[in-house]
């Protein structure tokens, strides 16, 4: 059984359709490791600079990553604890969340992957403790067709040109 100081916090990053998820179910199929799907916690939380982020208040709109997080982990006692208004608040929820899950999986490892999150990965290091990151990088080309065709071939999705991918 492993302890919650003992568990690898992994953030899987990367342009969108650089393979993130290709790595991800790789991770996942080992015993010892869990996955968690696009959280956008970090996105929501905290933004990229501005005032906000250097006082370290979260989002007014944060609310719905604790959300996110009760719903994808079933830890209710996310809901019931006081929404907090920092961005530590919420990292603290964030990573005891992903911890627990991991210790009642018998994991050692979790993995969350977002590919925005590559532009949170000051925040993310600041606030979570022993953050590892994975970075999928692609060839920019092969990024671009691949996500110029899903918006093209999925219905529902926005369509975007070539210069927009």
């Amino acid at each position: 059984m492993t302890t919650k100081a003992d568990t690898r916090r992994v953030f899987l990053v990367g342009c969108p359709r650089s393979g993130t998820t290709l790595l991800q179910s790789l991770l996942f199929a080992h015993p010892q490791v869990i996955s968690f799907p696009e959280t956008f916690f970090f996105v929501h939380v905290a933004n990229e600079r501005g005032w906000r982020r250097r006082i370290g208040l979260a989002k007014p709109q944060s609310g719905r990553a604790i959300t996110t997080i009760r719903e994808m982990v079933g830890d209710d006692s996310v809901s019931r604890r006081r929404r907090p208004l920092t961005i530590a608040g919420h990292a603290d929820q964030f990573v005891r969340s992903l911890d627990a899950t991991a210790q009642r999986a018998g994991a050692t490892a979790w993995v969350e992957k977002t590919p925005s999150h590559l532009h949170r990965v000051g925040v993310i290091e600041q606030y979570v403790r022993s953050a590892r990151f994975v970075h999928i990088v692609r060839d920019a080309w092969a990024a671009v067709a691949s996500l110029h065709k899903v918006t093209h071939e999925h219905p529902g999705r926005r369509t975007r040109s070539v210069r927009t991918c």
